[in-house]
């Protein structure tokens, strides 16, 4: 059985469904002044994670250039890069091609979340291992 990789819980998002219903009902009784509205509710990490999910979601079904994933979610290049750098280091993004984007037309890595599209190979241990074939042909001259 599959682990699920994916690091949003589930709780947390029935946290935030719940926190977003409350703040709406609160603006349909018109309760709306600064401390209940959405906009005040919504911490800098909340709309992070947030985001951060949607950039997760969105490649898990989508092979994209970051400039592309900024086009069909809204969320900024700039935290875009962020959380490729992040879920890189977690292990949940990878770069699986390089092509020109459809976007800037530049020649850029496109990115997926879904693990049945990572490599299956390490570029590095592949260099490693002609060094290291090099140097043991050299040693036997």
């Amino acid at each position: 059985m599959e682990r699920n990789t994916n690091p949003f819980s589930v709780l947390e998002g029935q946290i935030f469904e719940v926190k977003v219903e409350k703040l709406i009902h609160n603006q349909q009784m018109g309760i709306t002044n600064t401390k209940n509205s959405l906009i005040a509710w919504q911490s800098k990490d909340n709309r992070h994670k947030a985001q951060e999910k949607i950039v997760f979601d969105y490649l898990q079904t989508h092979v994209a250039s970051a400039s592309m994933v900024t086009d069909a979610t809204g969320v900024p290049q700039k935290c875009v890069t962020r959380y490729k750098r992040k879920l890189e280091r977690m292990g949940l993004l990878k770069q699986i091609k390089r092509e020109r984007c459809k976007i800037t037309g530049r020649n850029v890595w496109y990115l997926t979340t879904n693990k049945g599209l990572f490599p299956k190979y390490s570029l590095q241990l592949t260099l490693f291992n002609l060094w290291k074939c090099k140097q043991s042909t050299q040693n036997a001259h």
